[in-house]
């Protein structure tokens, strides 16, 4: 990661944190700049030492409003494309809450059969030491079966 990914990110979180300054900041830095460009060309306009030519004006705005629509575009299409990867993101989504569901039924019909086992069932390691043995098979039965962490050992 560079150091402009990491100030990138540290700028986002600072946004995410603190949302009223941020938008403070923005309204004072647009109004900034209306004010200034309305108090230049007034001031610019009524000075006769300023040299004001009216054909430069209406080329630099000209290419300020050429500049604003450039960026009106970039916006357009980076919403574009965002909104095409939030739409790619919820089918992903839809399915892996479609795969989950999936998952909950088959673990719900594998425990609804292993509680209905009236068999005993035991789990046991490489070692043939018994890891686990089903407590739902054992209830209301005498212990059959003595069961330690590492053992073998059965009670008749």
């Amino acid at each position: 990661m560079g150091k402009n990914f990491r100030i990138r990110m540290r700028l986002r979180r600072f946004t995410r944190r603190h949302p009223w300054l941020m938008i403070a900041l923005r309204s004072l830095m647009i109004f900034s700049a209306a004010f200034g460009g309305a108090y230049g060309f007034i001031a610019g306009s009524r000075s006769d030492q300023a040299g004001y030519n009216p054909h430069l004006f209406a080329i630099g705005a000209s290419f300020l409003f050429a500049i604003a629509c450039a960026g009106l575009a970039m916006l357009s299409m980076r919403m574009r494309w965002l909104q095409r990867r939030m739409r790619k993101i919820a089918l992903h989504n839809e399915a892996l809450v479609d795969r989950n569901w999936e998952l909950k039924e088959a673990e719900e019909r594998a425990r609804s059969l292993f509680e209905q086992q009236g068999d005993l069932i035991v789990l046991r390691d490489a070692r043939a030491a018994i890891e686990w043995a089903d407590p739902i098979a054992l209830l209301g039965h005498p212990p059959m079966i003595e069961i330690r962490k590492g053992t073998k050992s059965m009670n008749n």
